[in-house]
């Protein structure tokens, strides 16, 4: 559900985007900010946030849009429609259930926790310690990105624009999911990964626009996606194939599997298993095969 849930988003914006700047139909971009809502749960929020956003960025544009204002009407229901059936699940006692237990229950503590999500720290040094969600002694970002995302925030900050408004706003609604629920959890704030990259791309645009001649500008791109594609692949393959392959399998319950073709072929009555382990329920379901309409009439306790 996470990877699907940027993707998803992404291709959204995109689509509302070049809707309105070429004048056509909005209804593409309504039925993939439809899909959206379906991916991963923080997009209960952040996925009708973009949706206002977009609308609130292009409000001028789209009371102009004279024949097509009668197919955006129509793309607006589309969307409205999919958001208030999935809510009345979603604020039933079944959709709250998981949320329930992860959302905090005042807003004490939001706006630090947001302000940590968005920190050079946890983005560029330590990023997520759970090593489902980041890998060992990496932040989120490629290192070289500090310069390259700091320079397009600083760019849509020194030339103001509805692109560096929604790529700014973009970030903050992104990792609003994961502040109010808890700390340093990164697949909650993934919505923001487009627009980090979006950023980052923007600010390395404008450094190599500063070259004048058009022949070393274009060397430089070059050289500059290569360089950039060799080390990033190569940082990260080194990772992988190294310290992650000797720190990571405790957080991906390596083992799991084993353990409970163990338990089912054991001839004893009565096997426990420790509510210390993450989800162990979820893995005796799958990796034991149990029947699910035996596990609706009586669940594991």
């Amino acid at each position: 559900r996470g990877i699907l849930h940027p993707l998803a988003l992404a291709g959204a914006v995109a689509l509302f985007s070049w809707g309105v700047r070429k004048g056509r139909s909005l209804l593409p971009a309504a039925v993939v900010f439809s899909l959206a809502l379906w991916t991963y749960t923080p997009g209960r929020l952040l996925v009708p946030a973009m949706a206002a956003l977009c609308v609130a960025l292009h409000g001028s544009a789209l009371r102009v849009r004279g024949a097509r204002g009668r197919g955006d009407l129509v793309a607006a229901a589309l969307f409205v429609g999919s958001l208030a059936t999935l809510s009345a699940f979603w604020f039933s006692d079944e959709g709250m259930a998981r949320v329930g237990e992860e959302v905090r229950g005042s807003f004490d503590g939001v706006g630090d926790d947001l302000l940590a999500y968005l920190s050079p720290a946890f983005l560029f040094e330590t990023g997520d310690a759970n090593l489902r969600h980041s890998l060992p002694d990496w932040g989120l970002l490629l290192p070289f990105e500090w310069l390259t995302v700091a320079w397009g925030v600083g760019l849509c900050l020194r030339m103001p624009s509805r692109q560096g408004a929604l790529l700014l706003g973009w970030v903050v609604l992104g990792v609003l999911p994961a502040a109010l629920t808890t700390e340093g959890h990164a697949l909650r704030a993934i919505g923001a990964a487009p627009a980090f990259t979006l950023l980052s791309a923007a600010g390395l645009g404008d450094l190599l626009a500063s070259v004048r001649r058009v022949s070393w500008r274009r060397w430089l791109t070059v050289g500059a996606g290569l360089a950039i594609a060799g080390a990033g692949y190569l940082s990260v393959w080194r990772t992988l194939h190294g310290d992650y392959r000797e720190t990571s399998p405790g957080h991906w319950q390596w083992g799991m599997r084993e353990g409970i073709l163990a338990l089912e072929a054991s001839d004893r009555a009565c096997r426990v298993v420790s509510a210390d382990l993450f989800l162990p329920h979820v893995f005796i379901l799958y990796h034991g095969r149990v029947p699910p309409e035996r596990y609706q009439v009586r669940p594991l306790e």
